[in-house]
């Protein structure tokens, strides 16, 4: 069996956490399956190991224009995403534009 795993489920299973199902973690443990991870998610990760590292210094410094930044950043990370999910699922499904 293939299975692609997403940023929390490989989270997740690397830290042993409750979240993942016990189900999950045998296809992802078992030899015979294979096990796909994504290059996104990878990135994913790093962005924000990366976020959270710069964010953690800043706030240890005392730098508030840089935790504003990053603050900053995070939100208008978050409000795109927002965004384009709704333009993508109106364009999927034609009854959101009525």
């Amino acid at each position: 069996m293939r299975a692609l795993l997403d940023t929390h489920a490989f989270l997740w299973w690397i830290n042993d956490d409750a979240r993942l199902s016990d189900r999950c973690r045998a296809i992802i443990s078992s030899g015979a399956n294979e096990i796909l991870f994504s290059a996104v998610s990878a990135w994913e990760i790093a962005v924000k190991a990366g976020i959270g590292r710069l964010t953690i210094q800043a706030i240890s410094n005392r730098d508030y224009y840089l935790v504003q930044g990053c603050i900053l950043a995070i939100g208008l990370t978050y409000v795109a995403v927002n965004f384009l999910t709704d333009v993508l699922y109106s364009v999927a499904n034609p009854r959101i534009r009525q």
